[in-house]
């Protein structure tokens, strides 16, 4: 199994739109996270099987996407050895308390947010579940739609 050793935390973002992609990735990326992300949604398990050379630190995910979806998604990592990576859900729908509590009580679901999202709630969020400090600590109108 190779594996990439860094001192860098390494996030994997999967949303069905490429721009909310780019964003997150331009985003986090200044932080100094390594990201990957995808929007095609059937392409994270094949990043998260187990002997990849990539070890993922947080996955955030969008809720719905066509096709395989991000509750799939949380799902199927709880069975590929992704037990305890953390992940942060990211939807634009509106949910009901009911669903909200379900997704949330996932074992490996740390957080849920609403979208837009601003830029400085994603990243303090980010770095919340990593444990690691905002090195940019400048405030940014920025806004995930």
């Amino acid at each position: 199994m190779n594996v990439i050793e860094t001192d860098m935390k390494t996030i994997l973002v999967v949303d069905d739109d490429p721009s909310i992609c780019e964003f997150i990735n331009v985003l986090l990326t200044k932080e100094d996270f390594q990201v990957i992300s995808t929007f095609r949604s059937r392409e994270t398990l094949s990043l998260l099987r187990q002997g990849s050379y990539l070890k993922f630190d947080l996955l955030i995910t969008d809720l719905q996407m066509p096709g395989y979806g991000g509750y799939s998604i949380i799902k199927d990592m709880q069975k590929e050895g992704y037990q305890n990576t953390p992940v942060l859900v990211l939807t634009g729908r509106n949910l009901d308390p009911g669903t909200v509590e379900i997704i949330c009580k996932e074992p490996n679901v740390r957080g849920l947010c609403k979208k837009p999202i601003s830029a400085n709630e994603l990243k303090k969020k980010v770095h919340e579940l990593l444990g690691t400090a905002n090195r940019h600590q400048q405030q940014l109108p920025e806004s995930i739609p």
